[in-house]
């Protein structure tokens, strides 16, 4: 399964920036979509579009709808260090290192600061997405387009997993069926 870019910013001719997102079933962009309501990672246009993904749709959204309730009800020292290094490992694999600092240079002067900056400890990148929202001068929550791309780089963490865990899955039972 390949993933391709969701996101989109429109930007009108007085400068005025849109969010725009991509239906997974025909392509369209707009900023009107839908997000399907299990996995709350995949947008439509509209019921229709959603239900004739569906087929494909179903397995990673039962994986990813998994996946989060699994990981978001385990106490933080449990499975907390090994889901933070699974996910940014799915982040360095994604996207080019020191992204963050490139692409939203006002909003990290100091180049440093990003998810995936080298640091002892594991976090999750959830936690770092609210820890930056709720930063002291607000200018993450103030960046729409740092709160959307945020947004989108974290349904593509989980999507990403959840693909990793479905291809395990597949190898597992074909490895049982062979046996």
């Amino acid at each position: 399964m390949k993933m391709t870019p969701r996101l989109t910013v429109m930007i009108s001719s007085e400068g005025d920036e849109t969010i725009a997102h991509k239906c997974e079933y025909c392509g369209k962009i707009s900023d009107k979509l839908y997000r399907c309501a299990s996995c709350r990672c995949i947008y439509y246009c509209n019921k229709e579009c959603q239900t004739k993904h569906w087929r494909d749709h179903k397995a990673l959204c039962n994986m990813i709808s998994k996946n989060k309730r699994e990981y978001d009800n385990s106490p933080i020292e449990d499975d907390e260090q090994d889901i933070a290094h699974r996910e940014l490992a799915v982040f360095r694999r994604v996207y080019l290192p020191n992204y963050e600092a490139l692409a939203f240079p006002h909003l990290f002067p100091t180049g440093a600061g990003y998810f995936d900056y080298q640091r002892p400890i594991y976090l999750r990148f959830k936690r770092y997405r609210e820890h930056l929202l709720n930063f002291y001068d607000r200018r993450f929550a103030n960046s729409r387009l740092w709160t959307a791309w945020s947004e989108e780089a974290s349904n593509r963490i989980d999507i990403e997993i959840a693909i990793e865990d479905l291809a395990a899955l597949q190898t597992s039972e074909t490895s049982k069926r062979s046996k």
